[in-house]
């Protein structure tokens, strides 16, 4: 209860924040553009609501499985309310708002980054009364890098997504002067929008790289020590049992192979291979114990949250990963028993992959996971393959 008490205590001094933090705006737009009080009031209704619906997003994000890190999303917030205090002293074709976007739609889901772009925008276009045709060019170029950068792939190949949300930005910017400009001959119209273009693009860049050290490339150094085997936690398996040292080293390695056949995070499936028995291996006989040792050891969030949710009974598969290992775990479990059952049997790997698959596939704990049905196809037919390495399990 107490634990519960803190965590509501800190919510309610978050959202108090993020008003405030919005509110800066207020006197910032009397004192430049000297609005009526009208106006002043509308745009404080504005912020109120929209920042009532991205509290009300926060909170549905954390209670479910849509996994973003808060405070890397209170950046992207910062910087929004920071273009709106700083563009209205830029020309109106020189703001950098596609930057905005892709901030927040990096940091959070795609639904609330788009309700947290449109209040920035909304809020900026109203201090300073551009009107609706400069609002539909960022909100569409806005749109374009939400909508081309809410799927970025674990291998964080951005380079079609980016180029494809400046191709928008370039378009809306084109049409936007040639709609209202009587002068296009002259190239000094086109000057500012391509200092935007490319004042946009340096920004991406630079957050982009940002965004990879401080997120997607966080966690290497330490999955390539507890991904090699012989890290403390894996070898030290020899000693005790060989054969789950050798069931983790044989589920890793076809975890590596399905990773590369159908996609996914090559570290994270690894290591899920290595330490999804950890519990068994170790002998410990409650979660919160083995959370303690995982976090001793330093393990990154998302191998725990993975690796605790593969403990319950009843599962429920959400990640390709974890379905991965799912099937790798079942096909070598059944596999080595048969084997150590019988060892003079010949037997028919391709009837037992299949049998294994089909009733995996027919539980409930695929309903909601990322692993479409001809990826399962794909893995069963790479397992079919890997018939000379069953025989070398012998």
């Amino acid at each position: 209860m107490k634990e519960k008490g803190v965590s509501l205590k800190k919510t309610q001094i978050r959202n108090k924040f993020l008003l405030l933090l919005t509110y800066l705006v207020l006197p910032v737009t009397w004192f430049r553009q000297q609005h009526s009080v009208i106006q002043i009031v509308y745009l404080f209704v504005l912020i109120s609501v929209m920042t009532g619906f991205i509290v009300f997003l926060i909170s549905e994000s954390e209670n479910t499985d849509i996994c973003f890190n808060i405070r890397w999303f209170l950046q992207g917030y910062f910087c929004g309310v920071l273009a709106m205090l700083l563009f209205p002293f830029l020309p109106q074709e020189a703001w950098p708002f596609p930057v905005i976007a892709l901030i927040l739609v990096l940091n959070s889901a795609p639904v609330l980054a788009m309700f947290s772009y449109t209040m920035f925008l909304a809020g900026t276009v109203m201090i300073t009364n551009a009107g609706l045709p400069l609002f539909m060019l960022y909100f569409v170029s806005g749109l374009a890098t939400i909508v081309f950068f809410k799927k970025l792939d674990k291998e964080y190949r951005f380079g079609i997504p980016l180029f494809l949300s400046i191709m928008v930005m370039i378009t809306m910017l084109t049409a936007n002067i040639m709609n209202f400009t009587d002068t296009i001959q002259k190239i000094e119209v086109f000057l500012i929008p391509m200092i935007n273009i490319f004042v946009t693009v340096l920004l991406s860049l630079l957050y982009l790289k940002f965004y990879s050290i401080g997120q997607i490339h966080k966690y290497r150094e330490k999955y390539m020590e507890i991904n090699d085997q012989e890290y403390l936690l894996i070898s030290s398996l020899k000693e005790t049992s060989k054969e789950n040292y050798f069931h983790a080293i044989h589920t890793s390695y076809f975890c590596d192979k399905a990773v590369n056949l159908i996609g996914g995070d090559r570290d994270l499936a690894r290591a899920l291979g290595y330490y999804h028995r950890l519990q068994d291996y170790i002998g410990t006989k409650s979660n919160e114990e083995l959370i303690e040792i995982l976090t001793q050891y330093q393990f990154p969030p998302d191998l725990i949250r993975l690796l605790m949710n593969y403990q319950k009974s009843a599962k429920t598969i959400t990640e390709k990963e974890e379905a991965i290992v799912y099937f790798a775990d079942s096909v070598i479990s059944a596999i080595t028993y048969l084997i150590k059952k019988n060892p003079e049997t010949e037997f028919d790997y391709e009837k037992i992959v299949h049998a294994i698959f089909q009733k995996k596939l027919d539980s409930n704990c695929f309903e909601n996971c990322k692993l479409t049905l001809a990826e399962a196809h794909l893995l069963e037919k790479m397992f079919v393959k890997e018939k000379l390495y069953y025989d070398f399990l012998r």
